[in-house]
C-alpha cells in the first residue's frame, strides 16, 4: 500500500531560510524533525549521503578571533543520535563549491573575521529526529598554533598531550602543503636530538598526521621533511634540531610520544634469539612500524610489527607465545615464517594461530623468523617465550588412533601436528596440522562424524586405503552452520576400515572434540522390550540404532509403556498428529520421571501442541505433592535439567539446532509448577529431545 503524508520541516531547513543568531558568545536550541537536505548539500557532500535532515544558521562575526561552535543533543527527547556541524562562507555557484568548508563531528572551530557572515549547518542522519542546542564561544587559540611559536619538548624519549582545537593552518604549512591540504588544523613542536639514533614520533589518534622536518627555507622550502599518519620515524644527528608538526581535519585532542625506535622493527633487523629448545625474552612495540608488504597483511590489520629470527636446535614442533605486561595479550599476534622471497616478491609463511600465539614444524638447523603485531598503541611491553612441543601420537596416517561403536566421541589436539607429504586436506583446505583415527563400520548404514566442541576452525575428511599419499576420499567438509564445525554424513558399510582425518583450515590449531553416531533410517524403529526391561535395557536398545545420547538414555527410569511411547513418537511412527502429541506428552513425563525430582509421583498434564507449526511449544503443569518446600526445589530442577541437554545439542538436515529450552516457568499454586517447553529454533515438534551425541 502506498502511502503519504504532509511534513512540516524547520523553518530553517533550507540555506535561504538560515535563522540569524549574533554574538561572541550565544546559545540557541534547534531541531531537524521532518528536515530534508538540499541539492549540493555542504554536510552530505563531505560525510555522505547518511545526513539526510540538517538545518542552518546565519552568523555575523562581531569581532576578530577564533570561534568554537558546539552541537549537544538534548538527552531530554533521547540520545545517541549522529550528529555533524558544518561551517561556510557560502556557495560559489559559478565554481559549484563552497567556499572556507569546515565539517567535523559534534563540533567545530575556526578563525573568523569580524562583520563577516558564515553560515553553520547541523545534520543528523535520516532515521532519526533530533533536538539539540548549538552553542559558541571565543577561544584561545592553541600557543604552538604557529611555526615560530613550537612547543619545547625534549629528552630521549617521552610525552606531552596537546590539540588542535582553535588551531588554523599558516599560509606556508607543512602537512597541508605536502600531504593534504584538507588537514587545516596544526601545531607545532619543537625537539633538539640528545643523541645520534633511530627515533620515532607517534599519536595515539589514527585520525591525526605528523611531519617533521630540520626547518623552513624561503627560497627552498621546508627541509628534509617526512610525513606519516600516526607514526613517523627517522634518523637524528645529535643536538640537531627538528619541527614536529600535528595536523588534523578539525578538532583533535592527542597524545604526542617519542623515543628510540625499536632495534628489531624491521624484518632485516631481527633480533636473534638463542637456539635453544626453550626459552623467554622481553620485548617492546614502542616505535615500531610496519612495512607495506609484511606477512601479517595476509592475515588481518596491524599496525605495528617487531622481528625475532631463531634457529632451531631440533626437529619437531615449536611453538612461541607473546604476553604483554599490561594484561591485553589478545591484542597481539604472531606470524611464524621461513622468510621473504625478494625474487617472487612472497612469505614463506608457515605459521599462522590467530591470536598471541603459534606452533608450526621446524627442522633442525634451519632459521624462522617470528613476528609479534598488534594493530593500535595499546600494547608496549611484552614477553615472548618458545618451546619444544611433542607430536600427538595420531599425528600420522599410519597412527591413526583406534576409535569403535555406533556412537561416541573423542578428544584431541592438532597442536604440534604436522601433514605428511601427499595428505588430502592440505592443498584444498591450507592446512599444516592434521590428526588421524580409524573407524571400523559395525554396521551398514549411514553416520555422521563432526567435530562440535572443538575452539578452532576445523576440516574433517574420511578416506579408506592404506597409504596417506593414494586414500580414497569418502566425504570431508571445512563450514557448516557456525562457520567452525566440520560435519560429514556418508554410508558406510560393515566391517570396512573408514580413516578420519581432522585438521585446521588455513594454519588452524587448537582442541579437537570428534563424535560421531549412525543416522536414523526411514522407517527404522528403536528394538523392542519385554515388560520387565530395566532402564538399562532400554539405553542398550536405544544404543543398539546409534539413535539416542546414553548419558540421556541410562539415566531414563519410569515404565515399559511411556518407553514405547516415546519411541513411538520419536521413530515417528503411523498414527496421525494425535498419536504424535500423545507420544510427546509421555516422552516429556518419561524425561521428568528419569529425575525422580518427587517422593510421590506428581500429576502431569499438558497442554494443546499444533504438530505442525514451527514452534512446537508444550505447556507443562505439574502438580507436586510433597508439599510447598519442593516447588521451589523442582523448579531448579526442571529448568537444570533442560538446559543440560544445551551440550548434547543436534542438527536437522537444514543446519536448525534441536535444543529443547524452558521459558516461562513460573510457580502457581503453592503445590503447582508451570512452564513451557519448545523444541530448538525452527524445528517441529517430532524432532524435541532427539538427541544425538
Amino acid at each position: 500500500m502506498l502511502s503519504w503524508e504532509y511534513l512540516d520541516p524547520p523553518e530553517n531547513d533550507n540555506l535561504a531560510d538560515a535563522k540569524e543568531i549574533s554574538g561572541a558568545t550565544g546559545s540557541v536550541s534547534g531541531t531537524t524533525e521532518d528536515a530534508v537536505r538540499e541539492i549540493n548539500d555542504l554536510i552530505v557532500e563531505s560525510q555522505g549521503s547518511y545526513y539526510t535532515a540538517t538545518v542552518w544558521y546565519k552568523w555575523i562575526a562581531s569581532e576578530n578571533g577564533v570561534f568554537r561552535f558546539v552541537v549537544t543533543e538534548n538527552k531530554e527527547y533521547g540520545s545517541g543520535h549522529s550528529r555533524v556541524v558544518g561551517s561556510t562562507t557560502g556557495f560559489d555557484n559559478e565554481k559549484g563549491k563552497w567556499n572556507n568548508a569546515n565539517v567535523q563531528y559534534n563540533s567545530l572551530s575556526f578563525a573568523a573575521e569580524a562583520g563577516k557572515t558564515y553560515y553553520l549547518e547541523v545534520a543528523s542522519d535520516g532515521r532519526v529526529n533530533m533536538v539539540f542546542d548549538l552553542s559558541w564561544e571565543k577561544i584561545v587559540p592553541p600557543a604552538n598554533d604557529d611555526f615560530a611559536n613550537a612547543e619545547l619538548i625534549s629528552g630521549m624519549s617521552g610525552s606531552v598531550d596537546g590539540s588542535t582545537i582553535g588551531a588554523s593552518r599558516e599560509g606556508v604549512d607543512l602537512i597541508p602543503d605536502e600531504y593534504d591540504s584538507d588537514y587545516a588544523a596544526t601545531v607545532w613542536y619543537k625537539w633538539t636530538a640528545p643523541a645520534d639514533g633511530k627515533y620515532f614520533f607517534s599519536l595515539d589518534r589514527w585520525d591525526g598526521t605528523i611531519g617533521v622536518t630540520k626547518g623552513y627555507d624561503e627560497d627552498d622550502g621546508w627541509e628534509a621533511y617526512d610525513l606519516g599518519m600516526q607514526l613517523i620515524k627517522f634518523n637524528a644527528v645529535s643536538n640537531s634540531n627538528y619541527w614536529i608538526e600535528v595536523g588534523a581535519s578539525g578538532e583533535l585532542e592527542f597524545s604526542l610520544a617519542w623515543g628510540l625506535v625499536a632495534s628489531n622493527d624491521d624484518y632485516e633487523d631481527a633480533e636473534e634469539l638463542e637456539s635453544a629448545e626453550s626459552g623467554n625474552v622481553a620485548g617492546t612495540l614502542s616505535g615500531a612500524t610496519i612495512a607495506d608488504n609484511d606477512c601479517i597483511w595476509q592475515y588481518r590489520d596491524a599496525e605495528r610489527t617487531v622481528w625475532y629470527k631463531w634457529v632451531a636446535p631440533f626437529t619437531g614442533a615449536a611453538c612461541f607465545t607473546a604476553i604483554a605486561d599490561n594484561g591485553r595479550s589478545d591484542l597481539l599476534y604472531l606470524v611464524a615464517t621461513r622468510g621473504y622471497d625478494e625474487d617472487d616478491e612472497e612469505w614463506d609463511d608457515c605459521g599462522y594461530d590467530g591470536g598471541n600465539t603459534v606452533s608450526f614444524n621446524v627442522q633442525e638447523g634451519e632459521t624462522y623468523y617470528v613476528s609479534i603485531a598488534t594493530w593500535n598503541y595499546v600494547v608496549s611491553g611484552f614477553t615472548l617465550s618458545w618451546q619444544h612441543i611433542l607430536a600427538p601420537e595420531n599425528d600420522d596416517f599410519a597412527c591413526a588412533a583406534a576409535v569403535s561403536g555406533i556412537s561416541g566421541n573423542v578428544t584431541g589436539t592438532n597442536i604440534g601436528a604436522g601433514v605428511e607429504n601427499g595428505e588430502p586436506l592440505a592443498p584444498d583446505y591450507y592446512t599444516t596440522a592434521s590428526v588421524w583415527w580409524k573407524w571400523i563400520a559395525p554396521k551398514t548404514g549411514s553416520f555422521t562424524f563432526e567435530t562440535l566442541g572443538s575452539d578452532f576452525d576445523t576440516v574433517i575428511g574420511v578416506y579408506t586405503g592404506n597409504a596417506v599419499d593414494s586414500l580414497s576420499q569418502i566425504a570431508a567438509n571445512d563450514d557448516v552452520f557456525d562457520g567452525r564445525t566440520s560435519i560429514v554424513t556418508f554410508d558406510a558399510e560393515a566391517e570396512t576400515t573408514y580413516y578420519i582425518c581432522v585438521g585446521g583450515y588455513a594454519n588452524g590449531k587448537g582442541n579437537v572434540v570428534m563424535s560421531w553416531s549412525a543416522q536414523q533410517p526411514e522407517g527404522e524403529e528403536i528394538p523392542d522390550v519385554s515388560d520387565d526391561a530395566t532402564p538399562e535395557d532400554v539405553s542398550n536398545a536405544i544404543e543398539s540404532v546409534g539413535f539416542a545420547d546414553e548419558k540421556v538414555m541410562s539415566a531414563i527410569g519410569g515404565s515399559v509403556d511411556e518407553y514405547k511411547a516415546f519411541k513411538n513418537w520419536a521413530c515417528g511412527v503411523e498414527g496421525g498428529e494425535a498419536a504424535v502429541v500423545e507420544s510427546e506428552h509421555a516422552a516429556v513425563s518419561y524425561m521428568l520421571g528419569a529425575e525422580k525430582l518427587f517422593a510421590n509421583e506428581p500429576e502431569i498434564s499438558f497442554g494443546e501442541c499444533d504438530v505442525a507449526s514451527d514452534t512446537g511449544e508444550v505447556t507443562v503443569s505439574i502438580t507436586i505433592k510433597d508439599g510447598e518446600d519442593a516447588v521451589a526445589v523442582a523448579s531448579e530442577k526442571v529448568k537444570e535439567m533442560f538446559e543440560a541437554t544445551n551440550d548434547l545439542s543436534d542438527w536437522d538436515s537444514t543446519g536448525k539446532k534441536l535444543t529443547p529450552t524452558v521459558t516461562d516457568l513460573t510457580q502457581g499454586r503453592a503445590n503447582n509448577l508451570n512452564f513451557k517447553v519448545r523444541p530448538g529454533d525452527g524445528t517441529s515438534p517430532r524432532a524435541f529431545l532427539r538427541i544425538r551425541k
